[in-house]
């Protein structure tokens, strides 16, 4: 296999075939293209969504697309766009469950006999409890 130690140019054809084969194993591609006299960054699916012949000229306070008297696909500068709302997506979910909130116990008491002294009333009068012997 011949190995080379210097840039690579890919000529339009393979970037057909890049693309196509990135997209059948499932990739999604994305590359410039030109939207709203601007190049962004976007989901591309064939070459014809690249930049070609289109440039930039950029200037403080000012960017300007441009015709370029070539066909180049990537000779312009850094768009408006970051390439990180990609690659750290601003949400992911994590986790997910439903929550449901116990239900309220209704507290069971046991009292032996004899343990509580509280005064009993019958008729208005005050009873006292004595149990019996056994």
């Amino acid at each position: 296999m011949a190995t080379t130690s210097g840039p690579v140019v890919i000529g339009e054809d393979g970037l057909v075939r890049l693309i196509r084969l990135l997209t059948e194993h499932g990739y999604r591609v994305v590359g410039p293209t030109v939207r709203d006299d601007a190049i962004v960054l976007a989901e591309v699916d064939s070459v014809a969504c690249l930049p070609a012949g289109w440039g930039v000229d950029v200037a403080p306070g000012r960017c300007a697309l441009r015709r370029r008297e070539d066909r180049a696909m990537f000779a312009h500068s850094a768009g408006p766009q970051s390439w990180k709302q990609f690659l750290q997506p601003p949400r992911r979910l994590l986790w997910s469950g439903e929550f449901e909130p116990p239900a309220p116990e209704t507290p069971r008491y046991a009292f032996p006999a004899g343990a509580v002294r509280t005064p009993a009333r019958l008729a208005g009068r005050p009873v006292e409890y004595r149990p019996r012997p056994r």
